[in-house]
């Protein structure tokens, strides 16, 4: 059931969810409720199998508002999950591929493929040349550390490509006085951080009378949205979606509508259409129930 309460607590109606081919909705296949800004909208996440859908588990359920009486009807979107099915398919093989020079690979990359990089449980992998190298200029008067404007920066590239074809080693620019690895992202669950709404952020970084706040890193989104920052290595990216295509742009060296500018001067490579299912992909790799805190 969900219950609708006023601002001070007070309940204001009660509507038990029923969900076609599944009846009424219990609490034991409850996985996940959100709410739009407004209200007017609830999406409710289910598992367990669904009808007309043999082999997929889980569904999204979307729930109108309580109209007058205090009832909210329920709508199951299989269409929908078919169609997500679909796209996180062809995003995990374009997230196996190889990619070569005529795909749009360099001409500064560290891999050739996103499993290179991400091919242990989770994602991650602890082979010392799957690691990132970020690269800067400490300013030795000063101590501040300050970016390098050179094609192979922030994230220095490991590998060029001599004539379009031939793979060396890539120049390190002449100012870096400053290297740290970064390891590779686990991906299990890296998807959930997406769905965290801005409030919640925000009231973690607020002072809870203990001496420790923080401060939410607002950054511009690739639609020019001021938005928080949620992924990157100081959380300078906002969404997953962005997050997808900087990783293409900064270690394929492949371009797209969205990281144009990481690889220098280059032409589009990557369609958005493509970077949308590599991120649907992302989303299906949930962490197990048992390993959520």
């Amino acid at each position: 059931s969900l219950l609708r309460v006023s601002q001070d607590g007070r309940p204001l109606a009660r509507a038990t969810i029923e969900v076609p081919g599944l009846g009424p909705l219990g609490a034991d296949r409850l996985r996940a409720i959100a709410t739009s800004a407004d209200a007017q909208h609830i999406w409710i996440t289910i598992g367990g199998e669904v009808p007309g859908f043999p082999g997929h588990e889980g569904a999204l359920v979307e729930v109108g508002a309580f109209d007058e009486h205090g009832a909210a009807a329920a709508t199951q979107e299989t269409q929908s999950a078919a169609a997500d099915a679909d796209l996180a398919a062809r995003g995990k093989k374009s997230f196996q591929t190889d990619f070569t020079p005529r795909m749009g690979l360099g001409p500064l990359f560290n891999a050739t493929s996103c499993v290179a990089c991400h091919p242990g449980p989770g994602g991650a992998s602890i082979d010392e040349s799957h690691f990132a190298r970020r690269i800067a200029h400490m300013d030795p008067g000063s101590g501040r550390t300050v970016p390098i404007e050179h094609p192979n920066s922030p994230v220095a590239r490991r590998h060029a490509l001599r004539d379009g074809v031939a793979i060396v080693p890539a120049a390190m620019p002449s100012q870096v006085n400053v290297v740290s690895l970064r390891m590779p992202l686990a991906l299990y669950g890296i998807a959930g951080i997406d769905e965290i709404h801005d409030s919640v952020i925000e009231a973690q970084a607020i002072s809870k009378g203990d001496g420790i706040k923080g401060r939410a890193h607002h950054v511009v989104d690739s639609q020019g949205a001021s938005r928080i920052g949620r992924y990157g290595w100081k959380a300078d990216i906002a969404t997953l979606r962005d997050m997808v295509a900087n990783a293409f742009a900064n270690e394929l060296g492949i371009t797209s509508a969205t990281a144009s500018r990481e690889a220098g001067a280059q032409p589009i490579e990557q369609s958005s259409a493509e970077i949308e299912a590599v991120a649907s992909y992302l989303r299906t790799l949930r962490l197990p129930d048992r390993a959520k805190p």
